[in-house]
């Protein structure tokens, strides 16, 4: 059940991110976007979870989570 509810957003976000490279990516890229991709996966799956298990949020719960990583990534770029 849990991997039906995140395909769809797996897909968008797959979709999204073809468009948003550019340039040839590197193996340490790819392995960082395989090691992110897991993290907001679980991320949206938790949002899931809390939501009571409700579907047809799918693609909601991706983007939120995606965001979250995202400003998280940003705040360890800046400390560094």
């Amino acid at each position: 059940m849990k991997q039906s509810h995140h395909a769809s957003g797996h897909e968008a976000h797959s979709k999204s991110k073809s468009h948003a490279k550019s340039g040839p990516a590197t193996a340490e890229s790819a392995r960082h976007d395989g090691d992110m991709e897991v993290q907001i996966r679980e991320a949206a799956y938790y949002r899931y979870l809390a939501r009571g298990a409700e579907f047809g949020h799918d693609l909601e719960d991706w983007l939120q989570a995606e965001s979250q990583f995202i400003e998280i990534e940003k705040s360890r770029d800046v400390s560094h």
